[in-house]
């Protein structure tokens, strides 16, 4: 996609929600325009660079992120059942109020622990296994 073609993109995103911010994201052949409060059921994003992301409750139910940089993002309040979070980096992420059900962390890493996350959920993220 041409700078030209993602400028258009943000602007459309900031006139249709000026009040939350837009990320363009390049996946392969594919251009994603992701926001908080946006609906991205079961959407790939494996080996994205998310970090330091504003995404307030994203739907990203099911979603694949595997192999992604969630460092520093905040994901307070999203949905992220079900979504496979293996090998990705959390470090600092924020996920409070986030539901991580049936999440898996599988071989996930992070340097600074995660906020938002039972030490169930913490332990299990250490340990590189799926949230039950």
């Amino acid at each position: 996609m041409g700078v030209i073609k993602k400028i258009g993109l943000l602007l459309k995103e900031t006139i249709i929600s000026p009040s939350t911010e837009s990320y363009v994201i390049d996946k392969g052949n594919d251009t994603y325009v992701i926001r908080s409060n946006g609906n991205y059921e079961g959407i790939d994003l494996s080996g994205v660079d998310l970090s330091s992301t504003q995404l307030n409750k994203v739907n990203l139910r099911g979603a694949i992120l595997k192999d992604a940089n969630l460092d520093n993002a905040d994901f307070s309040g999203a949905d992220l059942t079900n979504a496979d979070l293996s090998g990705t980096t959390i470090s600092g992420t924020h996920f409070d109020s986030t539901k991580l059900n049936g999440a898996n962390f599988n071989e996930a890493s992070f340097e600074k622990p995660p906020s938002g996350v039972t030490q169930d959920i913490l332990k299990k993220i250490e340990e590189g296994s799926k949230d039950e």
